[in-house]
């Protein structure tokens, strides 16, 4: 089992353990995304959003959308992160 796999299945865990955590669900879409598995990293990133709105889970996403080419998906995404700072 590779590091990502150990990785991968440890932050599962603390998900299970603890289902809202903003950061656990945001490391499983950073490991979703390094492992091309794109619809993983985009449901873990909006998970993270949802729980707490931050400005990590909101790039990462905007992140998975550039390097996927969806440029007006992350317009809209930038326009998020844009509000999130202007309102912390």
């Amino acid at each position: 089992m590779g590091l990502l796999s150990k990785s991968e299945a440890f932050v599962r865990k603390c998900i299970d353990l603890c289902p809202n955590s903003r950061k656990g669900w945001n490391m499983l879409g950073v490991i979703a995304f390094v492992r091309d598995n794109y619809r993983l990293a985009q449901h873990a990133f909006i998970k993270s959003v949802k729980i707490a709105n931050n400005s990590t889970a909101w790039v990462n996403l905007g992140a998975l959308y550039t390097s996927l080419g969806c440029v007006v998906t992350f317009l809209a995404t930038l326009v998020q992160i844009w509000q999130y700072f202007l309102f912390i």
